[in-house]
């Protein structure tokens, strides 16, 4: 049982610094790197469309400039999941360097629009190899104790990733705001170096030795190296036993909280938050505010930062539910707003030129406690281990798809409706998600991974008494 898993290792010297976390900061790197990629459309544009630029976007360009990189995630997340098993989570993540900055250079180096925006893609082929490679990682690294807080932190740190790009995007051009974000995966490489690839998977592929070296260095020689490999062992053995066929997806205990999980992702899209992330100078200089839209692109950073930072700590003090409906809530409200803003005649809006700022603080840090971490985080808690691999796969890529979807279309929006129409549809939006978190989703705070499994099973067993009770009618 997954309950079992590295249970030795809480038995640890906890005053004692364990290197895991070492190497969870290795591999943070890839999600700074993630959230540079995120985040360099929004200062990049601009600079791309100054006349000084010798590669131009056109208006036609600036969706697909914005969208491509989720293009190129939805292809590097699969092969993400075929990556990590065949050669190993930690090679794998000291070659996702590699191909980030293969996509940088093709951006420095491009005289054409074509290689700008193929750069763009690859650079998003890299976020989806990091948006897997990391948390599996650094959970099967990490001590039980630790796993939800290093596992929050790769939110975290993409969010500071985003952050330190557009910070450097107001002073610099979009080929050395590239040239800046190569460094990240680079470092990438380098700490990877120094720490161990995952006890589980050595042990699954018969590096027993190496594994007890693997778990002497994470966790300290105060551990017992020898039994933890057993229980592993056992972990791995029972796992590999009950690997199931893809039509187990199809069964209603598997299929409800695949439901809840893949709800939970497209509404996270649908709140279009990506269109903030990816566009956000651009938005404030449609504003017309009086302030520098670069300053007011930080100030959005920061929020996110460090409301990403607050969610993390009361994740497990409010519950899942609450957060959630809050979050939603508040984003609808803030985008109401918003869209009036933009609805109000132009000599009106110059009175309340602080407004589009102020809504959009408070959508993000409405996101950024509830709809930003937690649907990744239920992705995790609601399937059972059986199906987690497969479960996840296809919420990560349902997810991809609709930040392609959404940010794609977002300008399309804006022409059929209006600015104003755009942010009224996406808030009306987050007040649906406020219906499907109300009705269906339920509330996992506090709860072990088998309490879940269980809640889900409850029917599955309700199911089978029924029917064992119409064959015993039959029978008499």
């Amino acid at each position: 049982m997954e309950s079992n898993e590295i249970s030795l290792v809480t038995q640890t010297d906890n005053r004692k610094f364990r290197k895991f976390y070492l190497a969870a900061v290795a591999a943070l790197f890839g999600s700074i790197s993630m959230g540079t990629g995120l985040g360099y459309s929004s200062p990049a544009i601009p600079s791309l469309q100054s006349v000084n630029s010798n590669v131009h976007l056109s208006d036609a360009d600036i969706p697909w400039f914005g969208s491509l990189l989720a293009i190129g995630a939805l292809i590097g997340g699969p092969i993400a999941g075929f990556a990590i098993d065949y050669f190993g989570r930690k090679l794998t993540l000291m070659l996702i360097p590699v191909v980030f900055i293969a996509g940088w250079l093709c951006m420095i180096f491009s005289h054409s629009t074509g290689l700008l925006l193929f750069g763009r893609i690859v650079t998003g082929f890299s976020c989806g190899l990091v948006s897997l490679a990391v948390p599996v990682y650094i959970a099967e690294t990490a001590a039980p104790d630790s796993r939800g807080l290093l596992g929050s932190c790769v939110q975290l740190m993409i969010t500071l990733g985003i952050l330190l790009t557009y910070v450097v995007g107001k002073y610099i051009e979009w080929k050395w705001l590239a040239l800046f974000s190569m460094t990240f995966p680079a470092i990438l490489t380098i700490l990877m170096i120094f720490v161990p690839e995952t006890p589980r998977w050595l042990l699954s592929n018969g590096k027993r030795g190496d594994a007890i070296k693997a778990i002497d260095f994470l966790y300290g020689s105060s551990l017992n190296a020898e039994a933890e490999c057993q229980i592993l062992e056992s972990n791995i053995s029972q796992q590999t036993s009950e690997r199931l066929s893809w039509r187990v997806l199809l069964l209603p205990h598997v299929l409800k909280p695949l439901f809840l999980s893949l709800g939970l992702m497209i509404f996270q899209q649908l709140s279009g938050i990506n269109n903030v992330m990816f566009y956000t100078v651009s938005i404030f200089q449609s504003t017309g505010s009086a302030m520098d839209p670069n300053d007011e692109t930080i100030i959005i950073g920061v929020v996110l930062f460090l409301a990403t930072l607050a969610g993390s700590l009361l994740m497990d003090l409010a519950g899942r539910r609450i957060l959630l409906l809050v979050s939603a809530f508040v984003m609808a409200f803030s985008l109401a707003v918003l869209g009036t803003y933009y609805y109000l005649d132009e000599t009106v809006r110059n009175s309340y030129n602080w407004l589009p700022l102020t809504s959009m603080i408070v959508y993000i840090a409405a996101f950024s406690i509830g709809y930003g971490p937690i649907p990744w985080l239920m992705m995790g808690e609601l399937f059972s281990v059986k199906v987690r691999g497969w479960s996840s796969g296809i919420a990560t890529f349902v997810n991809w798809t609709f930040v392609f979807l959404v940010t794609k279309e977002f300008h399309f929006m804006i022409e059929l409706v209006h600015e104003y129409g755009a942010y009224w549809i996406f808030g009306s939006l987050c007040l649906l998600s406020c219906v499907f978190v109300a009705t269906v989703v339920p509330e996992t705070k506090g709860k072990t991974l088998e309490e879940i499994e269980n809640y889900f099973q409850a029917k599955k067993q309700l199911l089978h008494s029924i029917n064992a009770s119409d064959n015993d009618l039959e029978n008499i």
